[in-house]
């Protein structure tokens, strides 16, 4: 069984409210975004939520497929991976929008189909740009100090100005991107 952790600010229908979201019980979009926004705050509930997916839904995950997470070092003007992963590629040539831009690509398999990722450095911040070939699906973002959600436009969706560390990725609730960025 999960512990829960006591802190000052959460109460028990707080941790409660944190693993309805972390199981997939509760599906109101304000009372998502309302637990994700605690998660950036509260470093309790947001382990507590990370716990869910490693010990409760052990037996239905495959690590390997489910949670996918990665760290790359900025340094000389590049990214370098630190842990070296299939679906990680560096770029054979310069992205001739930005050049001398740093920029890795993954290619992460997602239903029928890849997401994209182009994680740019830029002015000390991370820019990360999503591709999927079908609209709707829906990416949160949680950092130590932010949460945001996009969702896929005309196959483009990206968020801005992250600050570097650990950045996650939740895609629509089944994957879990980790990203860690050293500078």
């Amino acid at each position: 069984m999960i512990q829960i952790h006591t802190h000052n600010n959460c109460n028990d229908d707080m941790q409660q409210t944190v693993l309805g979201v972390a199981d997939g019980t509760i599906q109101d979009e304000t009372i998502i975004d309302e637990v994700f926004y605690h998660l950036t705050e509260c470093k309790y509930c947001r382990q507590l939520y990370e716990d869910y997916f490693l010990v409760v839904e052990k037996d239905d995950l495959d690590i390997e497929e489910d949670v996918f997470s990665f760290d790359l070092e900025y340094n000389n003007n590049s990214f370098n991976p630190i842990t070296l992963h299939k679906h990680v590629v560096l770029p054979q040539v310069q992205v001739l929008s930005q050049p001398n831009v740093p920029v890795v690509e993954i290619e992460y398999p997602f239903k029928d189909s890849i997401i994209r990722l182009k994680i740019i450095y830029h002015n000390q911040t991370i820019d990360i740009g999503i591709y999927y070939p079908k609209n709707g699906l829906k990416i949160y973002l949680l950092t130590g100090s932010r949460f945001d959600v996009a969702t896929v436009t005309s196959n483009v969706a990206s968020f801005s100005s992250i600050e570097p560390g650990t950045i996650v990725l939740l895609v629509e609730f089944k994957k879990i991107i980790k990203i860690n960025v050293k500078i």
